[in-house]
């Protein structure tokens, strides 16, 4: 029976893990390629490389030095982080089919607090301010007030009043 014919027009985060050419993902590295590998999805993952070095019980450089020199472990850190965008995409895309069935069922039971607050959010329908009572309709209150007659203030205050409150603590 012949073998399946590979498929190859799978995206990059769908096929398995890219092998590398000589079979170590570090060559000469004395740390083993499920160690790397771990590595290099916590790299991807966004973990500084001084965690994922403490993590792997090395130093900080020999992270970075397998990350620089190996291709085959750039192209697994690049690989891992594909990996993770397709499932927050897919975790995305689920968590709003969750909500729009919440939606549409609090829709469907008429709960209309659920309804203004969607109509609110998608800007469809002007939703009233909640700060108060609007101002009544017809003439302005101020307009029907009685006017006060202006008091008669002097029009510059003196200056030496200053003198009479000066401030008992000394100017340095």
């Amino acid at each position: 029976m012949p073998p399946h014919p590979t498929v190859t027009n799978l995206p990059v985060e769908l096929s398995e893990p890219p092998i590398p050419p000589n079979g170590q993902l570090v060559p000469g590295s004395r740390y083993s390629d499920a160690d790397w590998a771990m590595a290099a999805h916590r790299l991807a993952s966004g973990w500084p490389v001084l965690q994922v070095a403490r993590a792997m019980g090395c130093h900080r450089n020999t992270i970075w030095r397998a990350y620089y020199v190996s291709r085959a472990f750039r192209e697994r850190v690049e690989w891992e982080r594909a990996c993770l965008r397709r499932e927050a995409s897919a975790r995305l895309r689920s968590l709003s089919h969750v909500v729009t069935a919440h939606i549409e069922n609090a829709i469907s039971k008429g709960d209309m607090h659920t309804i203004r607050w969607l109509a609110g959010q998608l800007k469809l329908a002007a939703v009233p301010a909640l700060d108060g009572p609007g101002d009544p309709p017809g003439p302005d209150i101020a307009d029907r007030a009685e006017r006060v007659p202006e008091m008669d203030l002097p029009e510059s205050v003196p200056f030496d009043w200053q003198d009479e409150f000066a401030p008992d603590l000394p100017f340095r």
